[in-house]
């Protein structure tokens, strides 16, 4: 057992569920902290550990997995230049989140495509239209 999975709680008794989900959401930043530096290989290998402790053992179901690592899971691979496997992380996601929605932008301002982009950013912003910021 790793040193942040002690820190977590885990197999204490305590709130085991509370534990899985600080690890997951910890491994989710530590592979959004590789992608920033730049370091791809890093980020699918923590998120590949983490989709592989959540199906053996996850509190939650695959889709809620999905819908909350696709977006993370497109942005490593538009950050490796491979359109096609971000493309197909986010093929299954419908109805989209605001995550998937902008990971889809991301992906289409990558592909050179900003009116795209926009377009599908749309329903994010049509809840603030007119509020005073």
């Amino acid at each position: 057992m790793r040193s942040d999975e002690r820190a977590a709680g885990l197999g204490d008794g305590h709130y085991p569920a509370a534990g899985s989900v600080i690890l997951s959401l910890a491994s989710a930043a530590r592979a959004r902290l590789a992608l920033a530096d730049g370091d791809t290989s890093a980020a699918r290998n923590v998120l590949t550990r983490l989709r592989y402790r959540c199906l053996n053992g996850g509190p939650s179901g695959p889709a809620v997995l999905d819908e909350f690592l696709a977006p993370l899971e497109a942005e490593i691979a538009v950050g490796d230049g491979d359109f096609s496997r971000a493309r197909l992380a986010l093929a299954g996601m419908v109805p989209a989140s605001n995550g998937v929605r902008l990971a889809e932008a991301r992906l289409l301002l990558a592909q050179g495509d900003s009116d795209g982009a926009c377009s599908a950013l749309e329903p994010c912003l049509d809840g603030h239209r007119g509020r005073a910021p």
